[in-house]
């Protein structure tokens, strides 16, 4: 990218400014971490590892795609996808419970 000769002498005196400049790339750092603030404080793991295959739920919701899908395909109307989502998460609750007091 080409710069005119004003905008260099700008840039070159704002260098000169440590205060701001140092300021500015801290902005631009946290901003930046700002972007993905949602995808790492959120209450699904970031990773699981089950039966040797490796899931990543932040990235995906199967549980609502399936029901969706089910719901669109005219196999279950919504009230009866959401009382099955809300067995599957007690079900699977009671496994991981089951499990960890095994161990």
């Amino acid at each position: 990218m080409r710069l005119s000769p004003v905008t260099r002498r700008r840039l070159a005196i704002f260098r000169q400014h440590r205060r701001g400049y140092i300021s500015f790339w801290i902005f631009l750092a946290v901003f930046g971490a700002s972007l993905f603030a949602e995808f790492i404080a959120n209450d699904r793991p970031l990773l699981i590892s089950f039966n040797g295959a490796l899931y990543f739920p932040v990235l995906q919701d199967y549980s609502e795609e399936v029901a969706l899908a089910r719901i669109y395909a005219g196999f279950h109307y919504r009230f009866s996808a959401d009382v099955g989502k809300e067995m599957g998460k007690k079900i699977g609750e009671q496994v991981i419970a089951t499990l960890l007091r095994r161990q």
